[in-house]
């Protein structure tokens, strides 16, 4: 049986998640390779019906990519939250209200890195408005600086040492753990606060 098609114009939507308690479920999106100088970025994303997110004429709204320059993109939807291509968000998922602010709410996404170099690999939390919640405006498409709502929250990946993973999955416990893993090494992380009480 047929399915009925929800969103379109995804090159390669790599993960799904739904928000807790907002009735909203996100995808991160992997955009066409080596286009970062023509206006592309990969993307954490709503999922809503009739939503188109370009590919494969337009980077991202009003930017066709430039063989396509006659291509319609002032209907793609826009993002909120957008990394620089190669930094490869592999997966997500949305912290619990357990963890103070800044990160109360937030998505956390692995980035995954550039191939080869890794540059790039590192997690990054996504602030999420409360009453919308939709992504607070923010991205690391000016050099890979995270700005806005998009932030660092762990480094070190990409130390051109390529001795200690890649980032790749996340995780969240119903007790406010934050779960890490990687596709290098196969090791997992634990991550919280000093005020979570951790039951032993």
């Amino acid at each position: 049986m047929a399915g009925t098609p929800v969103t379109q114009g995804f090159r390669n939507p790599i993960a799904i998640r739904c928000e807790h308690g907002k009735n909203l479920c996100f995808a991160t999106e992997l955009a066409r390779d080596y286009s970062a100088g023509m206006d592309g970025r990969e993307k954490l994303v709503p999922i809503r019906a009739g939503d188109d997110w370009g590919y494969p004429c337009c980077a991202t709204r009003d930017a066709p990519f430039p063989e396509l320059t006659g291509a319609d993109c002032s209907k793609v939807a826009p993002e909120a939250a957008s990394f620089l291509i190669g930094d490869t968000p592999f997966s997500f998922d949305f912290e619990r209200g357990k963890w103070p602010a800044p990160y109360t709410g937030s998505a956390f996404v692995p980035l995954h890195g550039a191939a080869g170099s890794w540059r790039g690999a590192r997690l990054v939390a996504v602030a999420m408005d409360a009453a919308t919640g939709l992504p607070i405006a923010g991205d690391d498409l000016h050099g890979g600086a995270s700005s806005g709502g998009l932030q660092d929250f762990a480094t070190g990946w990409d130390d051109d040492m390529h001795d200690h993973g890649r980032p790749a999955a996340v995780e969240f416990a119903a007790d406010g753990r934050l779960f890490l893993g990687n596709d290098n090494d196969g090791n997992i992380v634990w991550i919280a606060p000093l005020a979570l009480p951790i039951p032993r």
